[in-house]
């Protein structure tokens, strides 16, 4: 049960991180 809760955040803390780099890249772009 602790494992999903974990593997839930880690997917969060990842779709995070990819939208940062895509704003960043977006910036940097443009």
């Amino acid at each position: 049960m602790m494992q999903r809760a974990a593997m839930q955040e880690l997917k969060d803390a990842r779709q995070a991180f990819d939208v940062v780099m895509s704003e960043r890249n977006a910036k940097e772009a443009g």
